[in-house]
């Protein structure tokens, strides 16, 4: 790039060979490239990321991790991370006492990869970490509450924040009012593990917990409600010391959701709101 602009050179046209290469780190570049000018970037950042990515900033943060020889705060933020890197850091996070603050943000990590770095939070024992900025939200040292309400968040959503703020204790005040967290789906029964597929019933689907919306009909189908995020959430709050107000209505959480909620909460002095919900 740098003697494509030192010749003049249509610089659209390398970003599209890169692109087409079929070389994998070729192809990253050149898809980065061609991000760049769309959102018309300057060239600099370009590189400056280019150079991120190339110097292995991801892979050797990666391994600081797995040792525990990571700084407490760690910025993989615009390094155009996908949905494998993510579960690669889920996995080197299972393990890791040293980290306490990270920067997700910029990256396209997807619902997979949320699930998995907030399951691996979830899960460890070790976890010290407390912050975390994701292209969604962002919880700092400073932040004592956080309005997360109409931001069309579903499950993976609620899995990344549950692994967060399970030992955090700055945040207060949650709000996490009119989203998606239980989402709805239909799924066929065949795809669907359970040994009753009734009304009401818990059922598993790819590993997660759902709850059976609306029982099977004529094409097979059954609507489903992922709760996964709203067990991690209950995860979460079994162990957090923090939080005095959470507000999950408006989220279609089914009635074993709410009643793994309010266990969860238990004696705490906790004001948890979860009506109405948008489904009966």
């Amino acid at each position: 790039v740098y003697m494509a602009v030192k010749l003049d050179t249509n610089l659209s046209t390398i970003g599209v060979s890169l692109a087409a290469s079929g070389a994998s780190l070729l192809w990253t570049w050149g898809n980065m490239y061609l991000d760049a000018r769309r959102e018309k970037k300057p060239l600099r950042e370009f590189i400056t990321v280019l150079l991120k990515v190339g110097g292995g900033v991801f892979s050797s943060t990666l391994r600081q991790i797995v040792r525990n020889e990571n700084d407490p705060n760690v910025d993989l933020s615009g390094l155009h991370l996908g949905s494998d890197e993510a579960e690669q850091l889920a996995q080197a996070l299972e393990g890791n006492r040293a980290l306490t603050a990270l920067d997700v943000s910029g990256n396209n990590i997807g619902d997979s990869g949320k699930s998995a770095i907030g399951d691996a939070l979830l899960s460890s024992s070790t976890s010290k970490l407390q912050f975390l900025t994701c292209s969604e939200w962002s919880i700092t040292a400073d932040t004592s509450s956080l309005d997360l309400s109409r931001k069309v968040l579903n499950a993976a959503d609620a899995k990344l924040l549950a692994g967060v703020i399970k030992f955090n204790r700055a945040l207060t005040t949650l709000d996490l009012s009119e989203n998606n967290i239980g989402v709805v789906s239909y799924i066929k029964k065949d795809k669907l593990q359970g040994t009753s597929f009734k009304k009401g019933d818990t059922v598993q689907y790819n590993g997660q917990q759902c709850t059976v919306f609306m029982e099977e009909d004529d094409d097979g189908d059954l609507m489903v409600q992922n709760i996964s995020g709203v067990v991690a959430l209950a995860e979460a709050l079994k162990v957090n010391r923090a939080l005095k107000s959470v507000d999950l209505r408006y989220n279609s959480i089914p009635d074993e959701g709410c009643r793994q909620l309010r266990a969860a909460v238990g004696n705490k002095s906790i004001t948890l709101q979860l009506e109405p919900q948008r489904y009966s």
